[in-house]
């Protein structure tokens, strides 16, 4: 039997250049999965993705570094500047120092779930991070406010509220017509 390998194609609606290089990849038929970052415009072309690939997982990107925020600004001060834009750099440098409530990044984080919810998977970065990490990655310091977030309690309630199941790949396969079951069946 052959090994598994998930493909995913990281930041549809980031740039309408985006979508189009990764709609351009999806016939050869390797890419099985897509990430779509909810907070940019380019996000609305989603639903041709949904309907041209309907056998590909979507899922969300969150996002809380760069680009514009889905929540009203002034609901989130310490993550956006004056425009409504993450602070890029900035957010890394503040969320290690303590400067991000946490409130705010799961106000942002769940308008981002709801823009998309019910298109799939989450992708996102927790970590703590070690010398090879910050050698490769500028995503160090985020890294942590995430795994922060995904231990809490919040987005269990938010999943809870919802109605939304959190699954992984291998439960959607069991659950298909004609696929076996947990036991084998």
């Amino acid at each position: 039997m052959a090994r598994k390998l998930i493909v995913n194609a990281d930041g549809f609606g980031f740039t309408h250049g985006n979508n189009r290089g990764i709609l351009e990849c999806l016939p050869a038929g390797v890419i099985k999965s897509v990430s779509v970052n909810a907070n940019f415009p380019a996000v609305a072309e989603t639903p041709k993705l949904i309907e041209q690939f309907g056998e590909v997982s979507v899922g969300i990107h969150l996002d809380l570094s760069v680009g514009p925020c889905v929540s009203d600004a002034a609901s989130i001060p310490d993550l956006v500047d004056e425009n409504g834009t993450f602070l890029g750099p900035e957010f890394s440098r503040k969320a290690a120092r303590g400067q991000i409530p946490h409130e705010q990044m799961v106000r942002e984080l769940t308008g981002q779930v709801e823009r998309l919810i019910g298109l799939g998977e989450i992708a996102c970065h927790p970590g703590y991070p070690d010398e090879t990490l910050r050698k490769y990655s500028s995503m160090t310091e985020s890294r942590l406010k995430e795994v922060e977030l995904f231990k809490s309690d919040a987005l269990t309630r938010l999943t809870e509220e919802l109605n939304v199941e959190p699954v992984s790949f291998a439960a959607l396969d069991r659950s298909l017509p004609g696929r076996p079951d947990s036991q084998g069946r």
